[in-house]
């Protein structure tokens, strides 16, 4: 295996140098051939699409239709330049009108239709919120009522359990013979009084 020169100059330096060319001019761009006069009006799109701002976002549907319009308004003001008849450019003039108030109806409705949305789901979002703060609520207090219930069944079966056993206890005592406990003692004490 070959052995490797190291070099002379450090890795930072080496670094520099090479961010040093790659922004120079000696860094080309690739070739492309050259459009005569730009795309046609109907490829503006398309070429747009892929075109990017150095490292940025392409172009968006918003920036497209913008780009419509001003391509439109751009082809009616050169109409109207060459336009002799008052009659003809005052009839342009209210039809750019009315299509210009159509759009921007169409963009509020757009903007209506976007803000219904979002309300509709910021209530989804705080309702299934309220939903899951509630469900937990009362899952504690489901816990805490069932713990109090098994607590309070706990004393009752051990209350039962002791009554039980006493009633047990008193059912298996045998009964005092009181007359012949005290018949003993009458008789000692009967017996005393004759020795006496």
């Amino acid at each position: 295996m070959p052995r490797r020169r190291s070099s002379k100059t450090p890795k930072k330096v080496r670094k520099a140098v090479q961010t040093m060319y790659r922004e120079s001019e000696a860094q080309t761009y690739p070739w492309a051939p050259k459009l005569e006069g730009g795309p046609p009006l109907d490829m503006v799109g398309v070429t747009l699409d892929f075109e990017k701002w150095e490292a940025g976002f392409p172009v968006t549907r918003k920036e497209l239709h913008m780009i419509e319009r001003t391509t439109i308004r751009r082809v009616v003001e050169n109409a109207l330049n060459s336009m002799s008849v008052l009659k003809d450019k005052n009839n342009l003039i209210k039809q750019i009108e009315i299509y210009e108030w159509w759009q921007r109806e169409e963009d509020i409705t757009a903007i209506f239709k976007m803000r219904e949305m979002l309300t509709k789901k910021q209530t989804f979002v705080f309702t299934s919120l309220n939903q899951q703060r509630m469900q937990k609520r009362l899952d504690t207090l489901i816990s805490i009522k069932k713990q109090e219930m098994d607590k309070k069944m706990d004393q009752i079966n051990k209350k039962k359990d002791r009554e039980l056993r006493k009633l047990a206890a008193r059912q298996n005592k045998k009964p005092k013979d009181v007359i012949g406990e005290n018949n003993n003692n009458l008789f000692e004490i009967g017996r005393c009084v004759k020795l006496a």
